[in-house]
């Protein structure tokens, strides 16, 4: 079973986020990837989304595999640069087609 853990920093950079993913199982735990993006993070202020981290960006279209083995983790780090005051909560999923690994996470700014 993969899991998730989202944590979000607000610097003078702007909001860093990191996202990690872990295999909390005893038993190795494949995941199949449509294309290269590997996660996503969505960002909603009032239930209404503000930011979304792939939005713009383009990725390989190849299926990937990857597996963790128990115990493996994989961490992707994100930055959000031109965020306003408010209040935010932020969603992060596994981009694998059988896994999602949400975690979700209120911040903020």
């Amino acid at each position: 079973m993969l899991s998730g853990n989202l944590t979000v920093s607000v610097t003078d950079d702007g909001v860093q986020f990191s996202y990690t993913i872990e295999n909390t199982s005893s038993d190795p735990v494949t995941a199949n990837y449509r294309d290269g993006q590997k996660f996503e993070i969505v960002v909603e202020q009032s239930g209404e989304e503000v930011w979304r981290w792939s939005h713009g960006r383009m990725f390989t279209m190849a299926l990937e595999e990857t597996t963790f083995e128990p115990g493996k983790t994989i961490t992707h780090e994100a930055t959000w640069e031109d965020a306003g005051s408010g209040e935010y909560t932020a969603t992060a999923t596994c981009a694998a087609n059988q896994h999602d690994a949400r975690a979700t996470v209120t911040f903020s700014v």
